[in-house]
């Protein structure tokens, strides 16, 4: 399994936002490329970050497919008074964050993510059912445990 970058054309704005951040716009599920596809359109910068694996087909015939490494989300980077412009794209339901205030990412990670993940061989975590997982957060559901369901 190996990882290409980004999905999405990389776009480069005449000149940049000023205050601009990055964000995570959870999306539809499925719909993350449609998402990157628009607002590519709209010319707001996006990063769909994905991976090549390959597939057995009939006859022993094998195709590189492409899925998401963070499946129903975008990374978006906007501005805080150009984020009603992503939530106006079609499949965009809301921008992550803690209650109504989105939460902005950290810019270094989000760039060594862009940067880097090329050169490393991505996979997702199989999860394996009927185990116990506990939740390390902050807040109100801080110490959580529970089952994964099998």
């Amino acid at each position: 399994m190996t990882l290409i970058g980004n999905s999405n054309v990389q776009m480069a704005l005449a000149t940049p936002l000023a205050g601009a951040r990055w964000y995570a716009a959870y999306t539809a599920p499925c719909r993350e490329k449609r998402v990157a596809e628009h607002l590519a359109m709209r010319q707001i910068e996006s990063f769909l970050p994905l991976y090549r694996l390959p597939r057995n087909w009939k006859m022993g015939a094998t195709w590189n497919c492409t899925d998401r490494c963070f499946p129903a989300y975008v990374f978006v980077h906007v501005a805080d008074t150009e984020r009603v412009r992503v939530l106006e794209v079609p499949s965009v339901h809301w921008i992550v964050g803690r209650g109504r205030k989105p939460e902005p990412l950290d810019d270094d990670t989000i760039e060594t993510l862009r940067a880097n993940l090329h050169l490393r061989k991505v996979e997702p975590h199989p999860y394996s059912g009927g185990r116990r997982a506990r939740l390390h957060l902050r807040g109100p559901i801080r110490r959580l445990s529970g089952h994964c369901p099998a």
